[in-house]
C-alpha cells in the first residue's frame, strides 16, 4: 500500500476471491492495517468480494462490478495474478485503458504476467521463507515442542511493470518483454 501511495494513489481497491478463506482474511487485515498506519480511510465500495474459486470468472465478475461504479479507485489490487489478468482482459475489451484509466496490481508473479500487454505489476511473496517457517513449525509439532508464534509474516516485493501508473507524474514504467531493475523492496 505504501508503494502505491508513493506513486500518488490514494483511491485503492481490492479484489478478494473466496473471502471465507483464512489467508484471504489475513491478507485483507494486513491491507486494512496498512491503510490505518498511513492515516487513510478505505472505501468499502472498492472491496470487490467474489465468492467463486474459479479465478478466471472471478476477474470477469470483478470487472463487471468495477465498470458499474460511479466513482472508481485509481488502482486495484487483485488477490492473485490470475484474477488480475482476467480482470484486466475484461476491462481492455470494454475500452478501459490500463494504466491510464485504472492501474492493476496482482500477487504471485506468475510467469505469464510479464508477457501480457500491458505487463502486470505484481507482488512477489517470499515462498521459500514461508515454506521454511512452515517446516520449522511442523518439526516443532512432531517433537511436541511449544510453538512460540503461530503467525507467519511473509516479506514481499513489488515487481513494477506496465500496469501501474505513477499518477503524480502520469508516467508508467516501460517493461514489456524485458527485465528491468528487479523487485522494489520497500
Amino acid at each position: 500500500i505504501r508503494y502505491l501511495v508513493e506513486k500518488g494513489h490514494k483511491d485503492i481497491g481490492i479484489i478478494e476471491c473466496s473471502p471465507e478463506l483464512i489467508y484471504i482474511q489475513n491478507r485483507k487485515q494486513g491491507f486494512l492495517n496498512a491503510f490505518k498506519d498511513l492515516g487513510m480511510d478505505f472505501n468499502d465500495e472498492w472491496d470487490i468480494k467474489i465468492n467463486k474459486v474459479n479465478e478466471n470468472t472471478a476477474g470477469k465478475e470483478a470487472a463487471d462490478y468495477f465498470l458499474s461504479l460511479q466513482r472508481r479507485p485509481t488502482v486495484i489490487i487483485a488477490s492473485s495474478d490470475n484474477i488480475a489478468l482476467s480482470f484486466m482482459g475484461r476491462l481492455l475489451a470494454s475500452g478501459v485503458k490500463i494504466p491510464e484509466d485504472i492501474s492493476i496490481v496482482g500477487m504471485d508473479n506468475i510467469p505469464i504476467s510479464k508477457y501480457v500487454h500491458p505487463a502486470l505489476t505484481t507482488e512477489v511473496l517470499d515462498g521459500f521463507g514461508r515454506g521454511k517457517k512452515a517446516c520449522q513449525m511442523l518439526y516443532a509439532l512432531i517433537n511436541s515442542e511449544e510453538i512460540d508464534d503461530k503467525h507467519i509474516f511473509i516479506s514481499s516485493a513489488i515487481v513494477e511493470r506496465d500496469s501501474l501508473l505513477d499518477i503524480r507524474t502520469r508516467k508508467q514504467r516501460v517493461y514489456f518483454l524485458r527485465e528491468k531493475d528487479g523487485p522494489y523492496k520497500g
